[in-house]
This record gives structure tokens, sequence and C-alpha cells, in this order.
């Protein structure tokens, strides 16, 4: 019933018209366009694309199943976002039986971030999913000590970093665990826990190549992707941020983690410690390391890690107290009051979460203008968004922007977009040579986004002022942006 729940708040209002897929999530697109054109993730660029190639192949086949759309490209989201409930009701009755399960599996199908992240064409809800399968398997295995466990352990560990690059602090966790077995388990058990770890770093290894081999062509060279994640810095507002999405609304949550950590110390349950390695430096890192600004996406692992930790602790103290107050109803009323109280909070936070994540046929309306404007095959595209522009409308000749370019842009004869080769314009002069001398006499069709970022940030001022004032036709479609038409 759940699961039930979780499909439908996932899918409602979902379908619609095209034309509302971000950046990311067109790009996704664009890779999984290249999987059912190439075989893998080629972009029209002719670049590989190798960041959550999962996610990308889950796309390719919803498209081959259902054909190309927004709804096809965001159905392996809610799928797997529907499918983190009964991985999470596995964890959460492996820590503390069935209502620890039900608990677990009911925060995660209502929480108001997971909800929206499972309706986006990206990494996360995949992620999200491998990261609690991986966990469940590692808490298993330190529990029951099975080999198929501690295989499964091992390789979902390695599957999850290629859904995203920070799947590797899954590393921390399972590296405790596989330690902790060496020194228990009998000859068999070490050598299969080290299969397990070779499992892992295997795919750690493959994606190192991947990451920079592949992306040694872009201006920032191989590692411009990993200083990404890797850059460290002090700053509060990212630990409040993250701390308002573990404690705020939902500090019963935390205090309830916290209450099982001592128990678990006290009666060495090390499956328990085991989630805090998860959270802790997941936490660390997304606090300290990461330096663009704090977003919910990097949070959405700490949650799962958080839950699953308070259903352990309430177990923990509800037994505890059993064996002290002999009329102490036991572990059912604890985690049953925790489960209601959260199912309780969650919910009056659902329809928020729904309405923020839908789409209104006034997003997708440039993409009715665009098509209506009968673009020649000899006339040229420029965008500020070339892979949205380039997913719905064509090929992309142009790519126009000012700043913070350099990590999607290859060297070549020009600077070009890797993921449609579009070539790069940075200002008033770049355009005059690049595009109007050597093009005159076309027509060039510029879609300029609404978002203030793109256009209104990384776009040149001088620029925009010139392609405004060199236009013969405004179009204005609405929330989608603008078109404007100049004639060379």
């Amino acid at each position: 019933m759940l699961t039930g729940i979780a499909l439908w708040l996932r899918l409602t209002g979902l379908a619609g018209l095209d034309g509302t897929l971000s950046v990311d999530e067109a790009r996704l697109a664009l890779a999984a366009r290249g999987i059912l054109e190439h075989g893998g993730p080629v972009l029209p660029s002719g670049w590989l694309y190798t960041r959550g190639p999962l996610s990308a192949y889950a796309v390719a086949f919803a498209f081959a199943c259902l054909g190309e759309s927004d709804f096809a490209a965001r159905l392996p989201s809610v799928l797997a976002g529907a499918a983190l409930v009964p991985v999470m009701y596995w964890l959460g009755s492996v820590l503390a039986g069935r209502l620890g399960g039900l608990f677990a599996a009911a925060f995660v199908a209502g929480y108001p971030p997971l909800v929206v992240w499972s309706r986006s064409a990206w990494f996360y809800a995949l992620y999200v999913l491998l990261f609690a399968a991986a966990l469940l398997f590692i808490v298993r295995a330190q529990r029951e000590g099975r080999r198929g466990d501690q295989i499964l352990a091992g390789g979902l560990t390695g599957a999850t970093f290629f859904a995203h690059e920070l799947g590797v602090l899954l590393l921390i966790p399972l590296c405790f665990q596989v330690a902790g077995a060496l020194y228990w388990a009998d000859r068999r058990g070490r050598r299969v826990a080290l299969a397990a770890l070779g499992l892992a770093l295997a795919a750690l290894t493959l994606l190192v190549v991947l990451v920079t081999g592949l992306r040694a062509a872009t201006l920032v060279g191989p590692y411009g992707e990993v200083s990404e994640y890797v850059r460290p810095h002090l700053d509060g507002r990212p630990f409040r941020f993250y701390g308002r999405m573990l404690a705020d609304r939902y500090w019963l949550i935390l205090a309830a983690a916290l209450i099982g950590l001592p128990l678990a110390v006290a009666r060495r349950q090390w499956m328990a410690l085991l989630l805090w390695l998860a959270l802790v430096p997941s936490f660390l890192h997304a606090v300290t390391i990461i330096p663009d600004s704090p977003q919910e996406r990097y949070g959405l692992t700490l949650v799962v890690a958080l839950v699953a930790l308070a259903a352990f602790g309430v177990d923990q103290a509800a037994s505890w107290l059993a064996g002290r107050v002999p009329r102490f109803g036991g572990r059912s009323s604890l985690l049953g009051g925790l489960a209601f109280a959260t199912m309780v909070l969650v919910h009056q936070d659902v329809g928020q979460a729904v309405e923020r994540a839908a789409f209104s046929p006034r997003e997708g309306a440039w993409l009715a203008e665009a098509r209506a404007l009968g673009i020649g095959t000899t006339d040229l595209v420029m965008s500020d968004l070339p892979t949205v522009t380039g997913w719905y409308v064509g090929d992309v000749d142009f790519w126009v922007s000012s700043r913070e370019f350099e990590k999607y842009t290859l060297h070549s004869d020009a600077y070009r977009d890797v993921h449609t080769g579009a070539v790069l314009i940075r200002g008033a002069g770049e355009f005059q040579r690049l595009v109007a001398r050597p093009h005159a006499g076309r027509t060039l069709w510029v879609f300029a986004s609404d978002r203030s970022y793109q256009w209104g940030e990384l776009v040149d001022d001088n620029l925009k002022t010139l392609l405004e004032r060199s236009a013969s036709r405004r179009i204005n479609p609405g929330a989608g942006g603008h078109i404007l038409r100049i004639d060379l």
C-alpha cells in the first residue's frame, strides 16, 4: 500500500506537455538517445557521457518502450523513487523488526524532497535507491554473515558509483564491515569479504578511468569534475541548510537516532555504527567539501541513513525500557507512536512537494512556438541552454555564455560545448567574427531562456543588447523564455 501511495505521489500531474526538461534532464536525455542510436551514451558532439550511466541506460530503455517524451525520461526516476519504499521497509525490518520497516517505508514514501527528486529525469532517485540497497546488504552481512549478502554489499556499493560519484563514500562503511568480517569470519568468509571489497574497488577503478580519461579534453582537464566535489571550505550556511533538512521538522527522527547511539555501543550493535559511518562522512562532505551553494539533493542520502538509525534507536530504547519497567508495553508503543508522528509531519508537506514539482502547460509553451517557426535547413540556431534546445529543436550551432563555461567546453578549432558541439560565443566581438560575418545572408534563431542564472548572469550584457537590437522578430512564448529571429 505504501509503495502504491509513493508511486501515485510521484506520478500525479507528471504527464503533460513536452518542453519542461531542465538543463541536466535534457543532457541525460541526449545521452539516452545516443544509447539507442550508437549503443553507448554518445552525445551529439561525439563525446561519450560518463556521468550516471545507469540512469542514462534506464532512460534509454524507457524511450525504447514508450518513445521520446518528457514523461518517458522521468519515468525511471518515478519507479526508482517508488522502489525505495520496499527497500527501506527491508532495511528498517533488519534493524528494528516489522514496525521499524513500516516506519522507514512510510517516511520515504511521502518525504517531500524525495518526492520532488523522484519526478526529475536526473541521477538522484536511482542514486538514493542504490545507496539504500547497498546499506541494506552491508548491514545484513554484518548481522547475519551470509556470503550472498556480502557479495551484494560489495556489488551494490560499486554500482552506486555509476549512479553518482558521491557513492564512493559508501566505501567507508563497507571497509569497516569487511574489516570486521576478516576478524570474525572463517577462512571462506574472509575470502568472500575480500571478494566483495574487490568488486567495489574494481568499480572505483573503472569510475576513475572514465572520469579522468574521457574528460581530459575539456578546458578544466581530467580532474575538473573531481574538484567540484573536493574543494575544502568552512562556511556555516551549508551546515545550517543540511541541519534543517535533518532536524527542523523532523527533530523526533534525529532524537531517536541519537538515543540509539549509546545503546548500540553498549550492546555492541555494530550494524548501527555502520549506518553512522554512512551518515557522518556524507554530512561532513556536504558541509565542508562541496564548494557550491548547499542543495537539497546532496542531503537525500543523509535522510535515508538517519531514518534507518531512528528505527533502530526506538527499537533499542523500547527493548531497554522493557527490561527495566515491567509494565512497559514494549517496542510496538514507541515505534507505533514515532511512525504516526512522522507520517503526520510528512503529510503536511506532501501537497506542497507535488505542487512544487508540477509542470504547467505555460512552461512548455515555448516548444510549440519553436516547432511552428519552420526553421529551415540552412538556418542557424543559438541558445544559452544548448542541451535543452538541442533535445527539443535539433542541432544547435552556437552556445552563448560568457562565464563559468570551462567544465563544459572542448578546445578544438574553436571552443565547443561538450554536449552538442555548438561553438561558444562569449561576447559581441566573437558574435561578429564567428557568426555575423561568416554567415551573412542567413537566418539566426536565438533561443533565450527565462532563467536568471543562465541568460541573466552568465551572458554578457553587451552581447544580449546586440542580439535584442539585431532581432527582426521577437517571440515571447511565456515561462520557457523568448525567441529572436536575426537576419544576418
